[in-house]
């Protein structure tokens, strides 16, 4: 008996995670802030279980839930991710620079 295979299953976790970020700016563009948020969130729980994610593309999916709470109106939550996006950052800076 052949099983279904899921979409998602189709896929590595990391392609799933790149294609909903790619999809949350689209929708961000366009203006449709609900799915922005949706599919940032959603590729944000993907990204909390791919072990090897850096810390530089974790940054960058905060940010962009950042600039989707920020145009949704949501100056409070906007400025939190923010500000995580920026401390993921500076980890991941300061572990670079340490290496060298």
């Amino acid at each position: 008996m052949i099983k279904p295979v899921s979409r998602f299953e189709q896929h590595t976790k990391h392609e799933t995670a790149e294609a909903l970020y790619h999809q949350s700016g689209y929708f961000l563009r366009v203006g449709d802030f609900g799915a922005a948020e949706k599919a940032i969130g959603r590729a944000i729980s993907v990204m909390d279980k791919i072990e090897k994610l850096s810390d530089y593309e974790k940054s960058d999916y905060l940010g962009t839930l950042a600039s989707v709470l920020e145009a949704a109106g949501r100056s409070s939550e906007a400025a939190e991710m923010q500000n995580r996006s920026r401390e993921l950052f500076q980890q991941a800076k300061e572990r670079d620079e340490s290496e060298e």
